[in-house]
């Protein structure tokens, strides 16, 4: 693998963990929101 590709991997891998992360997180705080009402 080129230096290219292994940065444009990293890019990628962000960019589909940080749509994960972002799931969990609405996932967990609209749990949150469902316990307080």
């Amino acid at each position: 693998m080129t230096e290219k590709a292994f940065e444009n991997a990293i890019k990628i891998d962000l960019a589909i963990g940080g749509l994960i992360t972002a799931n969990i997180y609405y996932h967990l705080t609209s749990s949150k929101n469902k316990n307080c009402g």
